[in-house]
Formats: C-alpha cells, structure tokens, sequence
C-alpha cells in the first residue's frame, strides 16, 4: 500500500510504503530513508511521521550552512 505523505510545504511530499512482518506493521519512505515501526497502522504511520519530521527539520535549520 501506498499512501501520499502531506506536509506543509509542498517540497517535502512524499509516498510511503506500509507493511507487515513478523507481527509489526512498517512504514518507509524510500527518498528519505526513514522507517517507522509499530504494533498498528498508526501507531507506525505516527512513529514514521516523527522520524521525517525530525530529519526535514534539521536539514531546514542545517541548510545555510555552506554559505
């Protein structure tokens, strides 16, 4: 399953990929590198959401730093 990742800026739209192994679902978005696990749907599609969150931001706040 694909779903459309949304965020506030339309640069940081992107598809994830949800599965399910070994009693855990996964998310992954493959541009970013990220990985977001859980026991369900949301509580990985959440951990996801954190994880590129987070990484999005520090590049934002680090992307000045060659000038």
């Amino acid at each position: 399953m694909n779903l459309p990742l949304k965020s506030q800026k339309s640069d940081y739209n992107y598809n994830s990929v949800l599965s399910f192994k070994k009693g855990k679902y996964f998310f992954y978005i493959k541009e970013l590198q990220v990985l977001g696990s859980g026991d369900g749907v949301n509580s990985a599609y959440q951990d996801m959401l954190l994880k590129k969150d987070t990484l999005i931001k520090e590049f934002d706040e680090g992307e000045n730093l060659n000038q």
